[in-house]
Formats: C-alpha cells, structure tokens, sequence
C-alpha cells in the first residue's frame, strides 16, 4: 500500500525516538529469562498462539496475576499487527513478539514489517473494528511507537505491583 502524505493519517501513538538499550545481564542464578521473544505467522491465529504464549512467559516469570492484562494487551497488538497488509506477496508475514520483564514493568512489544504507525480512532457503537488501540491505551500505563528501517515496533507496559520481600 502506497501512502502519500496527503492521504495518510497522522498517529495518535506518540512516536518513541531511540530504541531500547541492552538489557542488563542478569545474575548467573536467575532461573528464568527476563526478555522472550517468539514470531508468529500473520495468520488469523496469531493473537490466539500469542495469547498463550504470554501466559506461559508470566506464569514462568510468577507473575500470574497480570495476565488478564497482559494477554489482552498482547492479543490487541498482535491481532493490529497481523492484519496489515502482506509484505512481498501472498507469504503470510512475521510478526514478532517480545515481552521484557522489567523491575517495576512487564513491556509488551510487538513487531510488524508496516511502517505505517497506528492511529487511535473512536468506533461507534456498532463498529467490529477499531477498539483495540484504546483498549491497550486503558489497560497500560504506558503506549508508543517505535519506527524502525524495516517496519515498527509498538510497545506498551504494564505496571507490575510491589512485593514486600519478593525477590523479584
């Protein structure tokens, strides 16, 4: 699809100008791994596999308590990312998603080849369409965009609560 500047919208998404550092390493004893990354063919299904990736990523991480959050976070962004047009012909696309834990955060970031940044628009009541981003925007304490040479990168977080004597 071929935007002109006239034609295309403005996102409502503000648009995050670097891109993430390296994430610190952490300590040898750490059990688990604290960025996961996994790529899902832009299908139909897609948001459905995403969906139950993340929920085995935070039971792993015990942080089970955020995943009505989370999922719904992931399965919006990835459902948005996996119906962008096709890149390169009738080959379904990747589309990749990434969540970070973070000391006071869980990140959800996803990955999708159009550099097409996503607008924030209001349905009406009858529409199908449309809610996902407000969704995201309510759910998360923080939304932005990442453009990228090979496509963009939208992320969102999500606040993880404080455990008095929690080693995480």
């Amino acid at each position: 699809m071929n935007r002109t500047p006239d034609t295309a919208k403005a996102s409502s998404v503000p648009v995050i100008p670097v891109v993430f550092g390296p994430v610190p390493p952490r300590p040898a004893h750490a059990p688990f791994l604290d960025v996961v990354t996994q790529g899902f063919a832009a299908t139909l299904t897609a948001p459905r596999w995403a969906r139950r990736h993340a929920a085995a990523v935070l039971a792993d991480w015990d942080v089970g308590e955020l995943e009505p959050v989370v999922v719904q976070i992931v399965s919006e962004l990835v459902a948005n990312a996996a119906s962008r047009p096709v890149v390169g012909g009738a080959v379904p696309y990747v589309v990749h998603l990434t969540l970070r834990l973070l000391p006071h955060r869980i990140s959800v970031e996803v990955f999708d080849p159009d550099q097409a940044a996503p607008v924030l628009t209001q349905a009406a009541d009858d529409d199908e369409r449309g809610r996902g981003l407000a969704i995201v925007r309510a759910l998360s304490c923080g939304l932005g965009v990442v453009p990228l040479a090979d496509g963009k990168l939208v992320v969102a977080q999500v606040r993880r609560p404080t455990r008095i004597g929690g080693n995480r």
